[in-house]
Parts: C-alpha cells; sequence; structure tokens
C-alpha cells in the first residue's frame, strides 16, 4: 500500500489520525479524561457532492470503549445548517452518528452548524464564512529514484506537485486534502483522506507551485486527487494547537492534556462545550493520474 508523505516544508501534518480514525474519530476525549462530551468532525463546501456530519462522545480516560472499540455514536441527533439569508439546509442520519446532505454552500455567504441532540441539548457552531480559494492550476507527478537505506538498491516514488493562482490576501489560510486510488472516482472527504494546511498565503506571487505529496510506486495506485480549499484563521489555530498537543510525547505518567476547544458550544451551558471544529470551505479540485 502506498504511503503518502507530506513534504511540505511547514506546518505538517502527515496522517489524519489525530483528529480520526476509522473508528476513533477524536481520541481527544480518552486522553483528556473527559466524558461524555460532544464529538463533531465536518466539514461543509461550495462543492457539488455529499456533505457529512460525524457525532460522537468521549470517554472517561479509564473507561472501556463499546464492544472493546470505537467511540459511542450520537444518535438521533437533529443537524441543519442555516446561511445568513435565513436558509436551513438539513442533514439526514444514514448510519448511526453519520449525518448527509446533498446541499452545498456558496462563497460569501456565512454558515452555522445547528444540533439538537435526543436528550434536548442546543449546540451551535460560531458562524464561519466560506472564503474564496484559489483555483489549481495544474498538477503534476514526476517520479524520482531514492536510495534504500542498508540496501544495494534504489525504490521509485512518485511526488505530486500543485500550481495555483495566488489570491494574494494577507489574511487567507488553506488546506489541503489528498488521497490515491485505483479509479478516478473518489469519495467524498472524510478521515481517510491526507490533509495538510498553511498560513496567509501559497507561497506568494502571481502564480507559485510546490511539492504537495510522496507517494511509493508500487503500481497499485493509479491516481491522486486533491482538493484544495479555504479555511477560517480560527479554524487553522485549532489544527495547529491539535497538531502541537499531538506531537507532544506523553509518557506513562504524563498528566493528559486538556481538552482543545473548537468553534462549537451548547446554547445553553457554555462549560458543555463540543469538541471539533465546523470547517467552511471553498474548494477546488484536480485529477492527476500516475503511470
Amino acid at each position: 500500500m502506498k504511503r503518502i508523505h507530506s513534504i511540505i516544508a511547514i506546518a505538517i501534518i502527515t496522517s489524519f489520525a489525530l483528529l480520526s480514525a476509522c473508528t476513533d474519530r477524536y481520541p481527544i476525549g480518552e486522553l483528556a479524561n473527559n466524558s461524555n462530551r460532544l464529538v463533531v468532525e465536518g466539514r461543509f463546501t461550495n462543492a457539488t457532492q455529499t456533505h457529512t456530519i460525524y457525532l460522537s462522545r468521549t470517554l472517561a480516560y479509564t473507561a472501556p470503549t463499546p464492544n472493546g472499540s470505537g467511540y459511542p455514536v450520537e444518535t438521533g441527533a437533529t443537524v441543519t445548517i442555516t446561511d445568513d439569508q435565513g436558509n436551513t439546509i438539513p442533514f439526514n442520519e444514514t448510519s448511526p452518528g453519520v449525518y448527509i446532505t446533498t446541499g452545498s454552500g456558496e462563497v460569501g455567504r456565512i454558515y452555522t452548524l445547528n444540533i439538537t441532540t435526543s436528550n434536548g441539548k442546543q449546540y451551535s457552531s460560531e458562524p464561519e464564512k466560506m472564503s474564496e480559494v484559489p483555483a489549481i492550476k495544474n498538477l503534476k507527478v514526476r517520479y524520482e529514484d531514492r536510495a534504500i537505506p542498508f540496501e544495494d538498491t534504489t525504490n521509485r516514488v512518485a511526488i505530486i506537485s500543485i500550481q495555483s493562482e495566488d489570491l494574494q490576501t494577507s489574511n487567507a489560510y488553506y488546506m489541503w486534502y489528498w488521497k490515491s486510488g485505483q479509479s478516478s472516482q473518489f469519495n467524498t472527504i472524510d478521515s481517510s483522506w491526507n490533509w495538510t494546511y498553511v498560513p496567509g498565503r501559497l507561497i506568494s506571487g502571481a502564480e507559485e507551485g510546490f511539492d504537495l505529496a510522496e507517494l511509493s510506486d508500487d503500481n497499485t495506485k493509479n491516481f491522486v486527487k486533491v482538493y484544495q480549499t479555504s479555511i477560517s484563521q480560527k479554524a487553522y489555530d485549532f489544527f495547529q494547537a491539535l497538531t502541537s498537543q499531538g506531537n507532544n510525547n506523553l509518557g506513562p505518567f504524563s498528566t493528559p492534556p486538556a481538552p482543545i476547544r473548537g468553534n462549537i458550544i451548547n446554547n445553553n451551558d457554555e462549560k458543555d462545550f463540543a469538541l471539533g471544529f465546523f470547517t467552511v470551505s471553498g474548494v477546488h479540485s484536480a485529477t492527476v493520474k500516475l503511470e
């Protein structure tokens, strides 16, 4: 299986494991000994695609997980997104804790996530504006032979580079998601996608290019899809704090880290904030074929 490594020089995140895994979406709650707190994972974009909100619950540090794996999912919730023009986009629960909509956003509009749990608690995100994102001008792949340490052989790698038009907006923040697969058709962005982010600029100038990812060439993946997205400064600060916490080495006797607050609160109890961050993004995507 190809391993994809970010080689952007700044703000590297090589795995989505800090936020989620297939069954453990936000292990923050276990680390923080912060039991039964609502956990939200989701993003909303202007892409014509299914958008998904995942809801679950944290567990106490010493509590066993349900059936030995995963975290308790939050079922029976009412989930909607509202915008600054009074429109409401409903989500439907398609499987336990998974809520989807086919609605999409519009650049320039402001969106708020609203959640009412089955026990009547109401949560809302802070309003997030959907900002413009530069278009991907070109997505390229080149190949290099890399020496394998302690072996008299090399490994062929595919390097994915991206070229984009810079908006030259000093307060802009960008995030990239990418994934490789055997088909040119990819699922919507979820925890199986790789991601990284960068503040303030693409690089500088009118049009810039840089290497985004590196894949071992084992001939099992034929396509790579990349989403280039805009995020708010608050979202950037959240992911940066999460990455910093994840990079701290916790020993067996270390104090569990405090939970990182996102942008979702209980409307009637400020202490009962949810974990996670609801991101709103303008997006552009491109797909490249590997030879």
